[in-house]
């Protein structure tokens, strides 16, 4: 049970930081400051940068990569349609269109992150 908690936390700060920066770019209105490229450039490498520090600095552990990876997604994909879609004013075909098809990016690297991580032995005297 405690291992569901950690990936369930871990995929809510995934989808948390890239919101919260997200709050950077625009006015109290609603209005971006920037162009929506630069704009989706910076989420892409924050969500990118996100990942990759959730999964190496504390991995979670008592879970199959895959499991990790969908969850992650479940979890962001949620939180979106309960905050994101309603907050921005999207149509689901929209959120899907401009914000969903980069969460590709979620179980992708998650799963190829985790999957590979192995315990590395070090040899006494270098």
């Amino acid at each position: 049970m405690k291992a569901w908690i950690g990936v369930v936390l871990r995929g809510a700060i995934v989808w948390l930081v890239p919101l919260v920066v997200s709050f950077g770019f625009y006015t109290p209105t609603l209005e971006l400051v920037t162009s929506y490229a630069l704009f989706k450039s910076v989420m892409v490498v924050v969500l990118t940068g996100t990942l990759l520090l959730v999964n190496l600095v504390r991995p979670p552990l008592g879970v199959a990569p895959w499991v990790a990876a969908l969850v992650y997604l479940a979890v962001n994909l949620a939180l979106d349609l309960l905050v994101v879609v309603p907050m921005a004013r999207l149509t689901v075909g929209a959120y899907i269109e401009q914000i969903a098809l980069v969460y590709v990016i979620i179980p992708a690297l998650t799963w190829a992150m985790l999957s590979r991580r192995a315990p590395v032995a070090v040899a006494a005297g270098g």
